[in-house]
Parts: C-alpha cells; structure tokens; sequence
C-alpha cells in the first residue's frame, strides 16, 4: 500500500480512539449510556468505514463489532456494566496494536509505542475532544492513489445523496429533526473518507456541516431557511470537490461558505451561550 495512504489512515483512526475512549470512560464514570457513547458510536463507524475501503479487514472488523456493541448499549438505555466498558476500551486497544504493528512494520514509519500511548490517553479531556489534524498534510503534496480514489468516489455518491434526499425532507418538513441527524451522519463519514484518501478541502468542508448540525443537535436547536440554504450551498461544494472540480471559482465560493458557517455558528452560540466542540 501506498504510504502516504497508510499514514493518512493511520492519523485518522489515530484522532478519533481519544474520543471513542473518552466516550467509554465518561459513560462508565457517571452512569449514563447516551450523549458521549453517540460520539464514540460515529467515530467507530468512521473508522469501519474507512478501513474496509483500503482493505484493512481486521481493523474494520474490530472497529464494526465496537459499533454494534456502542450501537445495542445505546438502545438499551441502560448505564454501562464494568464488563461492558471494559470489552469497549478493549476492543480499542486492539485498534491501538494494529495501528502500532503498522507503523512497526513500515520501513517508512517509527514509532515509539510508549509515545503513543501516552499521546493517545493524553489527549483525553473530560467534555473536550481531540483538536483536528486534517490540514497538516497539504493536498496538493498528497499523491493519492487511484484505486483508492474510485472507491472513495462511489461512497461520496452515496453519502451525498444521502444528504440531498434529506435537504429535500427539510425543504419539505423544516422541523425534521431526523433529517438533520441523517445529514449529519452522512458528513461525518463523508469526512472520515475523504480524510483518508488526502482529499483534505472535502473533508474540511463536510466537518464544517457536521460542526452546525453537531450544534444544533445538542442545543436541541430546529434548524432555518438560513441554515437549509447553507447546507444546499456546501452540499454543492462537496459534491464539485467529490467530482474532482479545482478550479478557482469553487476555492472561492467555498470559502465564502467556510465563512458563512463562521457566521451563524458564532450567532447561535451568542445565542445560546455555550460554545461548539468538534468532532
């Protein structure tokens, strides 16, 4: 496998075991099994995603068995059991070593696992999560491979249909809630994805529509014709980035929505009081 891909994968899955754990360890402490377990569940769906598309079938298969047991835990309403936190924080731990054997096992990578554990736990922050890394890798100096960019491009399809069949449910029903939750979770796998393959101004985009609909999801805010028409905008965006459009006018028009979500995010925390974290 290309090691740029590998790397990229790597940093991905590697942001996210900080929150799935946090998840976990918040739950477990406070007895409570729903608020930060539905992060830990998206995250562990990212990455099963992301790691069935490159063909890391262990990793995927651990990360699907976390998210189905995340999945029941959270269905079941119930407090976390000592054994079940303890199977979940395992389960990570496997993602942990792999992640390590692959870096191990690259003559393009080093690692020091006693570094990375530290990191890795270090990063935990009771109600705060890891900061993004998305922009460290530049895109233009990310060759990505192309088989890997085919299977991406089928899955941004999907995921952006998704997405503009539940706009249409809103331009229909602004108050379905259910809808806004679905886009959000589409975005946020759409995010992962383009993440792992390099395409970096995708992935930021969609992380800035699963940031407004994280906030308005937890502030249990219904969302607007201001909204529903920012969120029609960057639904373009992703898509023109999706098809592989570069061109200036689109860097343009996406920064003015970059811009645009800056705006009604700091208008809705006024608001509202609290402040937005990211995913």
């Amino acid at each position: 496998m290309d090691a740029e891909i590998l790397q990229a994968f790597i940093e991905e899955v590697e942001s996210y075991l900080p929150t799935i754990r946090g998840g976990i360890l918040i739950s477990s402490q406070e007895g409570k099994s729903h608020g930060e377990l539905n992060v830990s569940h998206r995250q562990a769906h990212t990455i099963k995603g992301a790691a069935m598309m490159i063909g890391f079938e262990e990793i995927g298969g651990i990360a699907a068995r976390l998210e189905a047991e995340l999945e029941s835990i959270i269905a079941d309403g119930k407090p976390l059991t000592e054994e079940q936190s303890r199977k979940l924080l395992d389960q990570v731990a496997q993602i942990e070593a792999l992640l390590a054997h692959f870096r191990f096992s690259s003559d393009d990578f080093s690692l020091d696992i006693i570094d990375f554990v530290e990191e890795s736990f270090g990063n935990l922050q009771i109600g705060q999560e890891p900061e993004e890394e998305a922009d460290e890798i530049e895109e233009e100096d990310f060759e990505i491979d192309e088989e890997m960019l085919e299977i991406f491009a089928a899955e941004a399809e999907d995921l952006l249909r998704k997405i503009t069949l539940n706009l249409e449910i809103i331009e229909k029903t602004p108050s379905s809630r259910e809808a806004l939750l679905e886009i959000r979770r589409n975005a946020h796998t759409l995010k992962g994805s383009a993440g792992i393959v390099g395409l970096k101004k995708l992935s930021k985009l969609a992380h800035r529509v699963e940031d407004l609909l994280d906030f308005l999801a937890e502030n249990e805010i219904e969302g607007n014709a201001e909204v529903f028409e920012l969120l029609v905008t960057a639904t373009d965006c992703l898509n023109a980035l999706a098809s592989g459009d570069a061109s200036t006018q689109l860097s343009k028009k996406i920064e003015r929505v970059e811009k645009k979500f800056d705006d009604i995010i700091s208008l809705l925390q006024k608001k509202n009081g609290n402040c937005l974290r990211r995913a």
